[in-house]
């Protein structure tokens, strides 16, 4: 199926694959990535003895708070017409907070590919539940004209609370993004 906007021509393919070819004849292909909080991992030993990664993600059995890093990548290549993909896609991530006491603070820090920071934000849980809640993250739109862009997302877990339950981190998810794939 195609169908044209804007000098876009947008062709869903039957395996949900999105491809948009530009009037300039670059293609991009939509992006939508999940990642299972199990590929975040500890930033330092102390807090590495503290957590444990499974098919709920990546939690905190200690009492105290510990920090995490969760790398995700977002991709945009300025095409042979001038126009940048959009880096404004928020990630969400999907956590557990079980804490009464404090909430799950994640930070997104938007790189280049020397590590340069060129975009962060931050954001939280607020309160707690046994539900599955979701914390938004959305760049600035901030990039790197001919590069990649990488995204390293960085979050405080609370500590276990006895009785209650752990407070973890499930998926990582990207909401929409594009990437060059051609032209």
């Amino acid at each position: 199926m195609n169908s044209r906007h804007s000098g876009l021509t947008v062709s869903v393919l039957a395996a949900g694959a999105t491809f948009i070819t530009s009037a300039h004849g670059d293609t991009y292909t939509e992006v939508r990535e999940y990642l299972p909080g199990s590929l975040c991992h500890a930033l330092n030993e102390t807090d590495a003895a503290c957590i444990t990664r499974g098919v709920w993600g990546v939690w905190n059995e200690c009492s105290n708070a510990v920090t995490v890093t969760c790398p995700h990548r977002v991709v945009g290549t300025q095409s042979s017409g001038g126009t940048v993909p959009d880096f404004s896609a928020t990630i969400k991530l999907d956590v557990f907070d079980r804490s009464g006491t404090a909430d799950i603070t994640c930070s997104l820090y938007m790189t280049n590919p020397t590590t340069q920071v060129i975009d962060a934000i931050s954001n939280h849980t607020t309160g707690f539940s046994s539900n599955v809640m979701t914390i938004n993250l959305t760049p600035n739109g901030v990039h790197d004209d001919n590069m990649t862009t990488f995204a390293t997302i960085q979050c405080s877990i609370p500590g276990f609370v006895p009785g209650i339950g752990y407070s973890h981190i499930a998926a990582i998810r990207t909401a929409e993004g594009l990437e060059v794939v051609g032209p």
